[in-house]
This record gives C-alpha cells, structure tokens and sequence, in this order.
C-alpha cells in the first residue's frame, strides 16, 4: 500500500479555497450590488434541486434541506424477478442534511454513506449566474466534498511496507481522508433543457498500491429534460482520465446514469438507474464499476425542502 500525508497537497489544496474564495466573493458583492440597483435578472431553476442524479448541481435551495440517496444490489438478467429488481439485495444508502449559509450563494450539507461508513462534508458556491439575456451566459458553480471514511482498518502483517519498501506502513488517521473538488458549469437553455458539465479533481490519502495515483482527474456532463410541468428525465455520464484498469475482468467502465424525476414545490423525488452503486464521487471514479451488459442498479433519489 502508497500513503500520501496532507503535506503533499497543502500548497495545492491552499491555492484551490484561495481561488474559490475570490471568485465566491466577487459573485456574492455583485449580488448585494443588484439588490440595490437595475441589473441583469438571472436565470432560476436551471435544475430541480441541488442534485442531478449523483451530480450535484448550481442549485441552493433557500432553507433546510434533507436527502435520501438509495441503490438497491444489482439485477443480473435472469435474476430480476427473483431477485425482485434488486431489492432483496445489498444495497448502499446515504443520508443528507443541507443548509443555505448566504441565501441563493453558499449551501454546505453533511452526508453520511453506508458504503466506506463515509461522513461527508459538502460545500457549494455559487460564483457566477446565469442571466435572462444572457450578459452571463453559464452558471459557475465552485463545489468541495472532503469525506472520512470511519471503516475499521484491516489488520496489517508485519512485514507491510510502504512503496519505499523500507518504511513499516500503519495506518493513521490521514488514511480515512479524501477530497472531492468540482468546477459546475452550467447553463439552462430553454424552459425545458438545462445541462451541466463538471471537471472533477479527487484526491485520495491512502490508496491500494504504489502503481496507483493518489490524484484521479475526471469529467462529469449531465443533462435534464422537462416533459411536463412537474416531470424530467435525466442522464449522467463521467469518464475518468487515470486510475483505469483495461486489462482485467472488472476493468473500469465510465459510471453512467438515468433516471425520472417528479417534483412538487416541497419534494423532489427520482427513479434511477445506474451502472455504479457509489453514491460519492470518491468512490464512483476511483473503483472498476460494473460492464452495462452485466447488471444495472436500480434506486431513488429523494429531497425534501423546509
């Protein structure tokens, strides 16, 4: 095993909050500034609510918000019906709690997933707005998720060693430690279709060999179609850059996602389906998934607004 401390990505990690910070700042001064004066009026409900599928999204809601992400185990063809699409399967939870700490700009949300036994910490600004004549053309949305995993550590043999292969390996707290850090782009194009697009940047503290990268760069598109008043349909696709297995039989397959979706002023509720049972992009980019024509996952999505 290859462990990496939070001395190797300081320097990095302090540029990344400096950068965010300035350019949340900015969007949230231009927005004290509109209050008080005629302005560009900007783009509202680009998506449903603060989360595509697994993606989040530039949404903030005004209030509380709580959340439930659920995927049943997968359904293999002939099992589908015994298995009862899944559902009498393991399956991976997670739930959410999310508040606006500056209306309509910053929103942080706490999450705990069953998969990892992970706690996570979301942060989200939204640093530009689309406007109705288009004097901002996208949405930029600057989006951080460090997560710990609270698993109990698998007991080391003695003789484990680092990558140096000289140093003994223990585990530390460090080692529970990953970082999640999005740009969202995002522009909604008519009354009906609204996409998204989110180069992502995760790095992990502690990762399985010396042939694998702490750091794993990936790119996220997402897109929601509205067919009625209250009802979309949605898609996710992601394709990570490193970190890919091509040669064995789980190698990795890029996660994709769809889904229904079914709103009301105080809910939002979502059927999906995905070739990746992750709920976090920690672990959605960072392990093989499962081939399209070897299962699928079904589950569900639901937010409710106070």
């Amino acid at each position: 095993m290859k462990l990496s401390f939070f001395n190797s990505t300081f320097n990095a990690a302090k540029t990344f909050f400096v950068f965010a910070a300035f350019v949340a700042t900015t969007g949230v001064v231009r927005a004290q500034d509109d209050s008080t004066a005629t302005g560009p009026e900007p783009v509202t409900r680009t998506f449903r609510g603060p989360q595509l599928i697994n993606m989040p999204t530039n949404e903030i809601v005004d209030g509380l918000t709580f959340g439930i992400q659920h995927r049943f185990g997968q359904v293999i063809d002939k099992d589908i019906a015994y298995e009862f699409l899944g559902m009498d399967l393991t399956a991976n939870m997670r739930f959410s709690l999310g508040y606006p700490i500056i209306k309509e700009r910053l929103m942080v949300e706490l999450g705990r997933t069953k998969f990892g036994k992970n706690m996570d910490l979301e942060v989200k600004w939204l640093a530009l707005r689309q406007t109705t004549k288009n004097e901002m053309p996208i949405s930029l949305t600057i989006y951080v998720d460090p997560s710990l995993s609270m698993t109990r550590f698998p007991k080391v043999p003695n003789y484990a060693y680092f990558g140096d292969s000289t140093t003994v390996f223990k585990y530390t707290a460090a080692s529970r430690m990953a970082y999640n850090s999005q740009i969202i782009i995002s522009r909604k194009f008519s009354k009906k279709f609204s996409c998204e697009l989110a180069p992502t940047f995760i790095y992990r503290n502690l990762v399985e060999s010396s042939t694998i990268d702490h750091y794993t760069m990936a790119l996220q598109a997402g897109a929601r179609y509205k067919f009625s008043r209250a009802g979309s349909i949605m898609v996710e696709y992601g394709h990570a850059f490193n970190n890919r297995d091509t040669a064995t039989a789980t190698k990795t397959v890029d996660p994709l996602s769809i889904g229904v979706e079914f709103g009301t002023v105080a809910h939002v509720f979502q059927i999906v389906m995905s070739s990746s049972n992750n709920l976090l992009a920690r672990d959605i980019y960072t392990t093989n998934g499962v081939a399209y024509t070897k299962g699928l996952f079904v589950g569900f999505n639901l937010k409710r607004f106070f």
